[in-house]
């Protein structure tokens, strides 16, 4: 049927938590729907990562980070 999507490629997400506890939940749920997911756990190495990497489809970021926020 038209209304379901193809299978492509896997959109990369990088998932930034601090918490070890639910960046592991959020990673299972977010590979289960079919994404990439690349993880860290302070905005110093997400910076880093963005910085020397392909680039990401999505970003999803706690807001309430150790060494900043996560709108940096």
């Amino acid at each position: 049927p038209k209304f379901i999507r193809k299978k492509t490629m896997a959109q990369r997400l990088l998932l930034v938590e601090d918490s070890v506890d639910l960046i592991e939940v959020w990673e299972r749920l977010f590979q289960a729907s079919g994404f990439t997911v690349e993880k860290c756990l302070d905005c110093k190495s997400a910076l880093s990562k963005l910085a020397d990497s392909e680039p990401f489809d999505i970003v999803v970021s706690d807001y309430f980070l150790p060494d900043f926020n996560g709108l940096v």
